[in-house]
């Protein structure tokens, strides 16, 4: 727990947390960006169904 105090770790924090902000996203091949989503998809088998809010 000691690590935590040091400043030392605090600047690896900052220069990770900047190096994160400044890269883009790197997407995985198998994702599909929101936008792109098709409302017609079915949701997967271990997604229950939504939830009626009408009694």
């Amino acid at each position: 727990m000691k690590e935590v105090l040091t400043k030392s770790f605090w600047q690896g924090v900052r220069r990770t947390f900047t190096e994160a902000r400044q890269d883009p996203p790197v997407q995985d091949a198998n994702s599909q960006p929101a936008a792109e989503a098709k409302p017609d998809d079915p949701a997967p088998a271990d997604v229950p169904p939504p939830i009626d809010p009408t009694p």
